[in-house]
């Protein structure tokens, strides 16, 4: 598959989905870092070595937004209106968006709902016929499936919500595909962190 043609997916899905109020801008999940010396410091030590455990193997992608996480190599970053970062390699791609609480209250809805909640309404909003998973992970997202330009696509749309915002990380590949990304697409998402 050539680049263009996940671009052209990317520009699709930003036009049509990942955002309750339509003028998201892009994101990913927000993890929050300790600032407790000794008890959390230790914690915080064995929590990347089983980090560093279940991510071996895959290359730390940093964007220019600030924005990491791992994936297998082969990626590259490109810019894209609408999104706080995208990667993109021959077969699949991945990007990210964010919708921020006064976003969101301004539309009529609260931002106290849960993660469950507000993929549940994203599903609803754009009609993908789904319902929140939760896996192994604890990735909360949707799965659905998209015709462009005569191509079938899949989308898996991760979910987080921050301290001001919801975050909304999408992977995509062609459907006939996506039995071999799925697994890597929850590994993936697990190791997304922002500034």
């Amino acid at each position: 598959m050539k680049k263009k043609t996940f671009l052209a997916v990317a520009v699709s899905f930003a036009l049509s989905a990942g955002a309750v109020t339509g003028c998201a801008d892009a994101g990913t999940k927000e993890i929050s870092s300790s600032s407790r010396e000794t008890e959390e410091t230790s914690q915080q030590e064995t929590e990347t070595e089983k980090e560093d455990d279940i991510y071996q193997g895959l290359v730390l992608y940093e964007s220019s937004s600030g924005i990491s996480l791992y994936m297998e190599e082969g990626f590259t970053e490109d810019s894209l209106e609408g999104f706080v970062c995208y990667f993109e390699r021959d077969d699949c791609a991945m990007n990210c968006q964010e919708e921020t609480f006064e976003e969101l209250q301004n539309a009529g809805y609260s931002s106290d709902m849960s993660l469950e909640e507000y993929a549940g309404l994203i599903a609803e909003l754009y009609q993908t016929g789904t319902e929140a998973i939760t896996d192994e992970y604890g990735n909360v997202y949707i799965v659905y499936s998209q015709d462009i330009d005569g191509a079938n696509f899949t989308y898996y749309d991760f979910f987080d919500k921050g301290s001001s915002s919801f975050w909304s990380t999408n992977f995509m590949c062609l459907t006939d595909e996506k039995t071999s990304f799925e697994d890597n697409f929850k590994l993936w998402a697990s190791s997304i962190r922002v500034p």
